[in-house]
């Protein structure tokens, strides 16, 4: 499957699912997803995170990893509130570890 073809395709919450299925617990496809929704184009990115947030839920420690990295995207000057939002809908069913918490600083 071409990941971005399929993100891009159709935009639902069937898609998505079906993205997030075929991901699973594979590490090597959740790594390919979460580098979309990372360093995607902004369509990309704001529909590949819907996916990341159904992933999570067939396999939650694997977002777990990538606590650090969502958070310095969504830090980042001028990124796209859509990017923020999304990050914080990822996280917000999320126990964060503390280490991480205090990185945020009071930024969010």
């Amino acid at each position: 499957m071409n990941l971005e073809t399929e993100i891009l395709r159709e935009h639902s919450k069937r898609q998505s699912v079906r993205i997030a299925k075929w991901v699973g617990s594979d590490k090597k496809r959740f790594r390919e997803l979460m580098d979309l929704f990372l360093k995607g184009e902004y369509r990309v990115t704001q529909r590949a995170a819907w996916i990341v947030k159904h992933a999570r839920i067939n396999m939650p420690s694997l977002s777990i990893r990538n606590f650090d990295e969502m958070i310095d995207r969504m830090l980042e000057p001028g990124v796209h509130v859509a990017v923020k939002r999304n990050v914080i809908r990822i996280l917000q069913d999320v126990d964060i570890p503390w280490r991480i918490a205090a990185n945020c600083n009071g930024m969010l």
